[in-house]
Parts: C-alpha cells; sequence; structure tokens
C-alpha cells in the first residue's frame, strides 16, 4: 500500500512540566502565547554554508585557536558561556521576540561555535577541574549543541524506556548533505526503515509493507544563548527552545546523537548532577556523569569532543535499571554511504 502524504518537521518548542520530562507540551492557545514555530519553520537554512568544525586547531600570534581553512570562516569561535541556574522569566510574546532575534542573528552572522577541542583536552588532562563551572558549561553547551561539532555518523544503538521492550537501532547521517537512513528491529525482527533526502522522508512498515512519502519542510536556525534554552513562562510553565535536528533522524537523533532535550530537562540544575569519570567508551574520549532529576537516579556517558550521548540509564527507587540507551558502536566524522530506500523493492 502506497500512502502520500504532506508533513511539516517543524523544530519544537515545547513545555517542559517536570513530572513529565519526555513530554513536548505545546504553549496553552491562550492569546498572549503564540510562540512562533510557524515563523521557524519557514525559513529554511542554506545547506550548502554548513561546514565542518574543523578536525584540529591551529594556533594564531595571540594563542587564540582559529580555524585552518577558508571555507571554515562562516564558523566563528565564541567564549564558552558559563551556565546561570536561575531561569529568567518570560512573558510569550518576550519569548517571540528572542526568537526573532535568534533566527535574524544566524542568517546575518552563521553560527558560531567554541573551542571543544580546547576545553575537552583541558577537562581530559586535568588542566581544569572536572566539575567547575568552567566544565559542566562545556558539557551542557556540547549536548545542547552537538549537531555543531560532526557531520556524519553511524552506527547501532539499543533503546529502551518507560518500560518499553527494547528496540535496536541501526542509523546513518550526513548532515551536510541532509540525507539519512534508520532501520529499527525488535527481537530480531525488522519493523521500520526511515529515509530522508531531498527535504522527503520514506517510510516503510517493514510488517505491513506500507510505504509513505512525507514532505519535510526545514525550520530555520537560530542562535539562542544556553542559558536561554530553557525558559519559564510568567505562567510558571517550562518551555525548551529546541533546535531544529538536522542529523534527519528520529530516536537515534533526537536520543544520543542530539541530546539536547536531555541536557535541558536533567542538567540544567548544576546542583544535581556532577561528572564522576573521564573515560574511553567506543574509542571516544568520554565522561561520567551522575545525577538525581525527580528524585530518581540518573548516569550518562557523554563523548567529550561532540557532546553525543553514548549511554544513558535511569534508576527505579530500588536502585534497578528502569530505563535504558545505549550506543553499542558508533563512527563519527568517517565517509558514510548512506542506505537508501527503494520503493519498488520495499513493495516486493
Amino acid at each position: 500500500m502506497i500512502k502520500n502524504g504532506k508533513g511539516i518537521m517543524a523544530s519544537i518548542l515545547s513545555i517542559l512540566v517536570v513530572s513529565a520530562i519526555f513530554s513536548v507540551i505545546v504553549v496553552n492557545d491562550r492569546s498572549n502565547a503564540k510562540v512562533k514555530a510557524e515563523k521557524i519553520s519557514s525559513v529554511s537554512e542554506d545547506k550548502s554554508t554548513k561546514t565542518k568544525v574543523a578536525d584540529e586547531y591551529v594556533k594564531s600570534n595571540n594563542n587564540v585557536p582559529v580555524f585552518p581553512t577558508e571555507k571554515d570562516k562562516i564558523e566563528k569561535l565564541k567564549n564558552l558561556e558559563l551556565h546561570i541556574n536561575d531561569r529568567t522569566v518570560y512573558t510569550a510574546d518576550e519569548v517571540d521576540a528572542l526568537i526573532d532575534k535568534g533566527i535574524a542573528e544566524y542568517e546575518r552572522y552563521g553560527r558560531s561555535v567554541i573551542s571543544n577541542l580546547k576545553y575537552a583536552d583541558d577537562i581530559r588532562n586535568g588542566i581544569i577541574d572536572m566539575n567547575s563551572i568552567e566544565s559542566k558549561s562545556y558539557i551542557y553547551h556540547q549536548m545542547l549543541n552537538s549537531v555543531d561539532y560532526f557531520n556524519s555518523a553511524e552506527g547501532t544503538m539499543t533503546y529502551a524506556l518507560n518500560m518499553s521492550s527494547p528496540i535496536d537501532i541501526f542509523f546513518q547521517t550526513d548532515i551536510e548533505k541532509g540525507i539519512s537512513y534508520e532501520k529499527e528491529s525488535q527481537f530480531g525482527t525488522p519493523i521500520n526503515e526511515y529515509y530522508v533526502a531531498d527535504k522527503e522522508k520514506s517510510t516503510v512498515d517493514l510488517r505491513t509493507n506500507e510505504y509513505t512519502e512525507t514532505y519535510c519542510a526545514e525550520p530555520a536556525e537560530f542562535s539562542i544563548s544556553d542559558n536561554d534554552r530553557v525558559v519559564m513562562l510568567d505562567n510558571s510553565q517550562l518551555m525548551n527552545l529546541n533546535r531544529n535536528d538536522i542529523t534527519n533522524l528520529g530516536t537515534a537523533g533526537n536520543s544520543c546523537l542530539f541530546p539536547q532535550t536531555y541536557a535541558a530537562s536533567y542538567l540544567f540544575d548544576f546542583e544535581k548532577w556532577s561528572i564522576t569519570d573521564t573515560v574511553e567508551a567506543l574509542g571516544r574520549n568520554s565522561v561520567i556523569i551522575e545525577g538525581v532529576h525527580n528524585s530518581s537516579a540518573f548516569t550518562m556517558t557523554v563523548d567529550l569532543y561532540t557532546g553525543i550521548m553514548l549511554n544513558y540509564k535511569e534508576f527505579d527507587e530500588n536502585g534497578a535499571v528502569s530505563g535504558y540507551i545505549e550506543v553499542n558502536e558508533i563512527e563519527i566524522d568517517n565517509d558514510v554511504s548512506v542506505n537508501q530506500i527503494d520503493k519498488n523493492t520495499a513493495l516486493k
């Protein structure tokens, strides 16, 4: 069966109620709460201007890291923003203005990045304390903005949250080309396949051979302070200002490769988590994070250089694992030949 539909993948502006971390709640429809998701959806990022953060940095005469190539001029090094634990209170109109300003700044100046190599090396080598405000602000920034620090990824992961049966996922993404592939299996049986290219998403339900094509309108990017990525509205509701997930993946994107929701939900309050160790995980220099959220303990393993979340566990009141996300293998910024879905083959 072939179904043609049109859908819009808009960048999520989510209100997070503390008791429901993974729930995305749209601002209520009172007249003064008109967050402009449609405005974000209406402006597309120019993929041709997105380049990779240099694998190595060089230092100029004043000892400031700079990018070595001409094409990297669009990416500007900025200073690390130190975290402020108190949430800013905004009216809905002020959130509108914040988003408008962020879109305008991104369109005018492009994206900016910090020297991830410097901060990661300093943490790994003990030059700065693991739990200093600087170190924790860096990890928080990387998880909120991980897609600025890699261009392609391929790997496998297992997802088992909310007491669900584990789902095994194979994923591939090339951010610069705007293409991705994801395949889900459960109990060894393939169940779904997804492919995104040219702003079109192809989905195959491998249990029914149902094939669906969906148009994906790409929301605009914005430049907003890390300290404004979680705000409190004047009606006491929390809101995440989430960036567009340019990995074009589903579960693999919003859980491990671009864990901005996990950062905003679990790490915003710096008093409730700490970095306990630096380790090598899957060949990546990483940190272990331990914390408490809503009276439940959790742990994360986060890649120091990209902010990709390699492992996440949550525990019940008895200390037993109640849910987890685990990356089993991953390659970052290697040549990725992204799988495609052939409609004719899929329907056989």
